[in-house]
């Protein structure tokens, strides 16, 4: 059993990636600044410390940072004026750090790279364009040169759009769901053709569950987290219209630049022996089922209030 502290764990992939580690038998320590309610029974042991860390005033002595032997570090502020608020956090948990810590597992972004043509390579362009990005590669680089003096392993996972059941950042696969589900038509706009990569949910708690149980064995670095296959909107919104009589029509294009970012994941299934499992079509297919079900459920809820 290793104790192991999972920041931002009330996020969309924090609940999940820390259910995961209590059902392989890990003491699981959780922070965030709302509840988190985890089934530990028969599995490992689950503390919660409902704190913002992104607080600057925050009391870094409340966290057992002295017993932690792992830090899975999820915690961030989308919104683009939470700059200072994701680097500020990311400096103080590096340096509170205990002696004990063997591992820091940092969730960063496949967007800290510029578009290309090609598969994009580990190595390859560095060019975030958001502020977002540019704290998840700060943060990247911060922890990897305190890992070479403190000599823990550092994994930093550039991870490609996520989407699965219960994601509230898929904002445009929901709305093809949305628009597919009533049988409305749907008009694409802006950069129909320039291809992105999703990665499935249970891949992406594949690969930290698999880093913790095994990273004594494994190499430290920088790893692509995704499928190495894009997808442009219009490629997406034809999957999930397939057998259905809804149209896909093209809007305006912003631009022909068809460069994206698609990840290369030679390296990961190399040096960690990871590759995805969850084909995307049918991962597509399946939260499209799933976002019904729960929209029914709304639905009836809604009526038996009503009433």
């Amino acid at each position: 059993m290793k104790t192991i502290l999972v920041t931002g764990a009330s996020g969309f992939i924090g609940r999940l990636v820390s259910q995961s580690l209590l059902n392989n038998g890990h003491k699981v320590i959780t922070t965030s600044r709302s509840d988190v309610e985890l089934d530990a029974t028969n599995t490992g042991e689950h503390i919660h410390i409902k704190k913002d860390l992104l607080n600057s005033s925050f009391d870094w002595s409340k966290l057992p940072l002295n017993k932690v032997q792992v830090i899975v570090h999820l915690a961030c502020d989308f919104r683009e004026d939470s700059y200072k608020e994701n680097i500020g956090l990311g400096k103080n948990l590096i340096h509170k750090i205990g002696k004990n810590i063997e591992i820091i597992i940092f969730a960063s972004t496949a967007y800290i790279y510029s578009p290309s043509y090609d598969l994009i390579k580990e190595d390859g362009c560095i060019k975030p364009e958001i502020k977002y990005s540019t704290a998840k590669l700060e943060i990247e680089n911060l922890y990897r040169s305190i890992s070479k003096l403190n000599r823990f392993k550092l994994f930093n996972l550039r991870i490609s759009s996520i989407y699965g059941p219960g994601n509230p950042h898929s904002k445009a696969i929901i709305n093809f769901y949305k628009k597919i589900m009533k049988g409305e038509d749907i008009k694409i706009f802006g950069d129909i053709h320039r291809k992105r990569e999703y990665v499935h949910i249970d891949d992406v708690v594949s690969i930290f569950t698999l880093l913790v149980n095994n990273y004594r064995s494994l190499k430290s670095g920088d790893y692509n987290v995704g499928t190495g296959a894009g997808y442009s909107p219009l490629e997406v919104a034809n999957i999930l219209s397939k057998n259905s009589k809804v149209i896909i029509s093209e809007g305006s294009n912003l631009n022909d630049n068809l460069k994206g970012i698609v990840l290369d994941m030679e390296k990961t299934k190399r040096e960690l022996n990871f590759k995805s499992k969850v084909i995307f079509e049918k991962g597509l297919k399946d939260g499209f089922f799933d976002y019904i079900k729960l929209e029914k459920s709304k639905s009836q809820k809604f009526i038996l209030y009503q009433s």
